[in-house]
């Protein structure tokens, strides 16, 4: 019994390893995918060009 702790423990150390992995990896993808549309929505607040919803201007009379 005791000579399998080891490979069950490394075992689990491998797979949380993974996960934290997999977890950087969606989180890594998130935030460029966030910079991305910043960078997007920057680039047409500066240019003035929002949809309707999101315009600051008064509505016309």
């Amino acid at each position: 019994m005791a000579s399998h702790v080891p490979r069950i423990l490394r075992s689990v150390a491998v797979g949380l390893m993974l996960t934290v992995f997999a977890v950087a990896a969606v989180t890594a993808r998130a935030v460029n995918e966030g910079e991305r549309r910043m960078r997007e929505s920057d680039a047409a607040f500066n240019q003035a060009d929002l949809p309707p919803r999101c315009s600051t201007r008064a509505p016309p009379p």
